[in-house]
C-alpha cells in the first residue's frame, strides 16, 4: 500500500472519530473556505502550502545548481566555441 492509501486510510477513520467543532477551543484551526472541517482538509491545505513554497523557490535553487555545476565542471574551449558559435548565428 503506498504512503497515500495509508494517509488517506488515518483521514477516513480520524474524521468521525473526532469530529470538529466538539469543543470550542482557542486557536482551533477553520477549514478552508467553501470545504468542511476534517483532517483531509487539514492536510490537503498543508500540502498545497508545501508545494507552492517549493515552487517560489525553485528558480533560485535552479540557478544555484546551474552555477555550482559550471564551477565543478567548466565548459571546454571546445563548447564555448560551439556556443558562441550558436550565438552569433541566432542573432538578428
Amino acid at each position: 500500500m503506498r504512503v497515500s492509501n495509508w494517509i488517506d486510510l488515518t483521514c477516513y477513520v480520524f474524521d468521525p472519530l473526532y469530529p470538529w467543532g466538539q469543543g470550542s477551543y482557542a486557536g482551533e484551526p477553520t477549514a478552508p473556505q467553501g470545504q468542511s472541517h476534517s483532517l483531509r482538509a487539514q492536510y490537503a491545505y498543508w500540502i498545497d502550502q508545501h508545494l507552492a513554497a517549493l515552487e517560489a523557490q525553485q528558480a533560485t535553487w535552479a540557478a544555484q545548481a546551474t552555477r555550482d555545476y559550471q564551477k565543478i565542471f567548466p565548459p571546454t574551449a571546445e563548447q564555448t566555441e560551439d556556443k558562441q558559435a550558436k550565438d552569433r548565428a541566432w542573432i538578428t
